[in-house]
């Protein structure tokens, strides 16, 4: 029988970006998370991702090829995890998570498979989340300065201008 919820997705078809020289392929997660006070959070307790060279593997964990990364447990045993926030992006359909993972991980074969485990440590409580990937193009993917780095930068620079402008 085959997984419905098992699908690869060909290695080019996961765009690339770079981000301050280095080259990571990009994966984006809808919550699908109650917008509200006591049901935004979310809880990412596993993200795997694999590789292979065929593009109908079913079987977690051995049987989708290579893992090439992955978070969970730590070298001393210990739960790492994420905590997401759906009120921080506008609803569902638009995105809340972006997973940068290093493009140097991936490897020659075609295929990609990525594995999540979610609301151990913070229960999902609406739809199922959603993996996707944007449209890779030639001009698709253009990394953008985070707005509180513009804003830090600005303020560095007035409070940098009104002291020269008290010596001057």
């Amino acid at each position: 029988m085959t997984d419905p919820w098992t699908q690869s997705l060909l290695l080019d078809s996961v765009p690339t970006i770079d981000i301050s020289g280095t080259l990571y392929r990009e994966f984006l997660l809808d919550l699908n998370q109650n917008n509200s006070a006591e049901g935004r959070y979310l809880s990412l307790d596993a993200l795997e991702i694999y590789q292979a060279d065929a593009g109908n593997l079913t079987n977690h964990p051995t049987g989708l090829g290579t893992m090439i990364y992955e978070i969970g447990l730590d070298v001393t045993g210990a739960s790492n995890w994420i905590l997401l926030d759906a009120t921080l992006n506008s609803g569902s359909g638009s995105g809340d998570m972006f997973a940068y993972i290093p493009n140097a991980l991936f490897g020659d074969k075609d295929f990609v498979y990525l594995y999540s485990m979610f609301g151990v440590h913070n229960a999902a409580n609406a739809t199922f989340e959603e993996w996707a990937v944007r449209k890779v193009t030639s001009t698709s993917i253009v990394p953008v300065p985070a707005p509180g780095a513009i804003l830090l930068g600005m303020l560095g620079l007035s409070v940098a201008g009104i002291k020269l402008r008290k010596y001057a």
